[in-house]
């Protein structure tokens, strides 16, 4: 019985544990270094939300390539060096950096360091992996652009707890959408 996964099957699972692996990532990383007001703390816990996601990502992949073995580590650093360059931009802007574009423009930046750091790897096994940057760099930008104020206007617009479970929901699902996106990329690299 083959272990590979079919083209739908394959962006399901990547879908899935690209958004699990951020949700638990970023829990992971914002309770070991709650106060993350210093560059080496979020680059911290950001690596620790990239090697979180990482690893997820690296168990569908394994499926299907062996030679990725750097999958994790490149994630996790492609994080950190988000997490260094978003506390610098916060020291040096506090005021953008926290409105809708300044956040976007942190996330455009995350998502080009997460995809050239993840394409670094991936091209050696994947021949037609050249989209795989903009995508990353789009569905982080997707994901900043509308999480850090969503959540927070909706869970005080609703208020209590449904507030919060209805903010965590679009949260999720704009996750997803990072995942996504860099799921069709794999599918279609592979056919290429």
């Amino acid at each position: 019985m083959s272990t590979r996964f079919s083209g739908r099957t394959l962006w399901l699972a990547w879908t899935l544990v690209s958004t699990i692996g951020f949700m638990l990532g970023g829990a992971a990383g914002s309770t070991l270094f709650p106060g993350r007001d210093d560059a080496l703390s979020f680059a911290l816990s950001f690596a620790i939300s990239g090697l979180v996601t990482g690893t997820g990502q690296w168990f569908v992949l394994r499926v299907r390539y062996r030679g990725l073995a750097t999958w994790i580590p490149a994630t996790g650093a492609g994080f950190a060096i988000f997490g260094a360059a978003f506390a610098l931009v916060r020291m040096v802007a506090r005021d953008r950096v926290d409105d809708p574009l300044g956040f976007a423009i942190c996330f455009v930046l995350t998502g080009a360091a997460v995809g050239i750091a993840q394409w670094l790897v991936l091209r050696r096994e994947v021949g037609n992996a050249g989209a795989w940057i903009p995508a990353s760099t789009l569905g982080f930008a997707g994901f900043g652009a509308v999480t850090a104020h969503v959540y927070e206007i909706v869970s005080a617009a609703i208020g209590g707890v449904f507030g919060i479970l209805i903010g965590g929901a679009i949260v999720l699902g704009i996750v997803m959408v990072y995942g996504g996106l860099t799921g069709v990329v794999l599918v279609r690299a592979e056919r290429g």
